[in-house]
C-alpha cells in the first residue's frame, strides 16, 4: 500500500515536468548486499530443530525499456525490466537428517521476474538525484532443494520495494544510474516449512548500475 502512495505522488509531480517523454532501452547489473541471518524452524511431531540461514543474493541481471521526462529541475522516470535473480540458503541441524553425511546443507533459489521502478527527483546540470517505489512481480521460481519434503518453495506472486538514486546523463542520450533498492518483503518469503511461512527478519537490499540509452 505505502508503494501505491509513492507511486501517485510521483506520477502527479511528473505532471508538473511539462517535458515531452522520450523512450528508450535500458540494462540492468546487480549485487545483493544484505547481511546474513538465520531463523530457528522447530517441529514437535517429528522432533526438529533446523537453522534456516540467509547467505545473501547472487548477481543479477535486467534488460527492458524505459521512459524519461525532465525539464531544468526536474525529472521523471519508469522502467519495464526483465529481471533474473537469485538468492542462497543454508540449512544446518544436529538431530534431522539433511540427505547427507554432513548435518548441513545449501540450496539457490532462482526468480525470473518483472521489475518496474518508478523515481523522480531534483536535476542538477547532467546529475540526477531521485527516489522512488519499485513493483516486482514474478513470473518463474526455480530451486535446487530436491528431497526434502518439510521445505518447500513457492512463487511470491508481487514484492514492493524503494529505490534511492544518483545519475548522470550524457547528450541526454546516455544515461547510467547507480541506485540502492530496499525491498519490503522478507528473504524467506514463498519459502514454507511444513507449509508454514518462514518469518526471517531480513529483507533483500542490493546494488544496481544501470545503463540506458534514449531513442
Amino acid at each position: 500500500m505505502r508503494a501505491i502512495y509513492f507511486s501517485l505522488a510521483f506520477l502527479l509531480l511528473s505532471l508538473n515536468i511539462q517535458a515531452q517523454f522520450k523512450y528508450g532501452a535500458r540494462t540492468q547489473i546487480s549485487m545483493g548486499t544484505s547481511s546474513g541471518a538465520t531463523v530457528q524452524l522447530t517441529s514437535v511431531s517429528p522432533v526438529e530443530v533446523i537453522d534456516l540461514t540467509y547467505k545473501g543474493d547472487n548477481a543479477g541481471y535486467g534488460a527492458g525499456g524505459f521512459i524519461y521526462a525532465d525539464n531544468a529541475l526536474l525529472f521523471f522516470m519508469t522502467e519495464f525490466l526483465f529481471q533474473k535473480s537469485s538468492s542462497n540458503f543454508e540449512l544446518s541441524s544436529d538431530i534431522v537428517d539433511l540427505k547427507r553425511s554432513r548435518s548441513t546443507r545449501n540450496f539457490t533459489r532462482k526468480t525470473n521476474s518483472v521489475v518496474i521502478p518508478v523515481a523522480a527527483g531534483l536535476k542538477f546540470n547532467n546529475f540526477k538525484f531521485g527516489v522512488g517505489p519499485l513493483f516486482k512481480f514474478t513470473t518463474s521460481t526455480n530451486n535446487d532443494i530436491d528431497n526434502l519434503d518439510y521445505i518447500t518453495v513457492s512463487d511470491n506472486d508481487y514484492n514492493g520495494g524503494f529505490q534511492f538514486l544518483i545519475g548522470y546523463s550524457f547528450a541526454d542520450k546516455l544515461h547510467i544510474d547507480l541506485k540502492r533498492e530496499v525491498s519490503y518483503s522478507s528473504a524467506t518469503d514463498g519459502i514454507l516449512y511444513r507449509n508454514s511461512p518462514i518469518e526471517l527478519d531480513q529483507s533483500t537490499q542490493k546494488i544496481s548500475l544501470n545503463i540506458g540509452v534514449l531513442f
